[in-house]
């Protein structure tokens, strides 16, 4: 259904970072990150790797958490909360691993002029990050905006011969 085709539409933009016993538990925040989608901490149970949710704390929440006689964090219940560029971990040493999403990568046309004959150079370009669906809606929307009519003729007949 719609969740789905949301989910495979972001697809694209899904990424992993896996981090091995911080020292301090700062995680420095990836250059393209835009949103984090969770975290995990993973640890050694015996002979057994284990993966456990990371709970995401605001700043009010924090130092309850970390002053808990009774919840205290651990590996296996670690607790992680944002400041400008990094993600903060307790315990300190965790390791485990952030599923974000990072952000699209500009497009942009590169191409040759000889004369007036205009050569697309497709090594040189970049593309929309997004699959054929989503760009083709995209690219819509942007006509729409720009005030030209999607149900042009000549327009649905260039979008066709691409």
């Amino acid at each position: 259904g719609q969740t789905q085709r949301l989910t495979d539409s972001l697809a694209p933009f899904k990424v992993s970072l896996d981090f091995y016993n911080l020292t301090d538990g700062k995680l420095a925040l990836p250059s393209d990150y835009l949103q984090l989608e969770s975290a995990q901490s993973k640890f050694m149970d015996g002979t057994t790797l284990r993966t456990r949710p990371v709970m995401v704390l605001d700043g009010e929440e924090w130092p309850d958490r970390i002053d808990s006689i009774i919840a205290p964090p651990t590996k296996v219940d670690a607790i992680c909360t944002f400041y400008s560029g990094y993600i903060l971990f307790n315990p300190t040493d965790v390791s485990g691993i952030i599923y974000y999403f990072k952000t699209p990568t500009k497009p942009f046309y590169k191409y040759t002029l000889v004369g007036r004959t205009e050569t697309h150079d497709a090594g040189g370009s970049q593309d929309l990050s997004w699959g054929d669906i989503d760009s083709n809606n995209i690219i819509l929307r942007a006509v729409r905006l720009a005030g030209i009519n999607a149900a042009d003729p000549l327009l649905i007949q260039t979008a066709k011969n691409e």
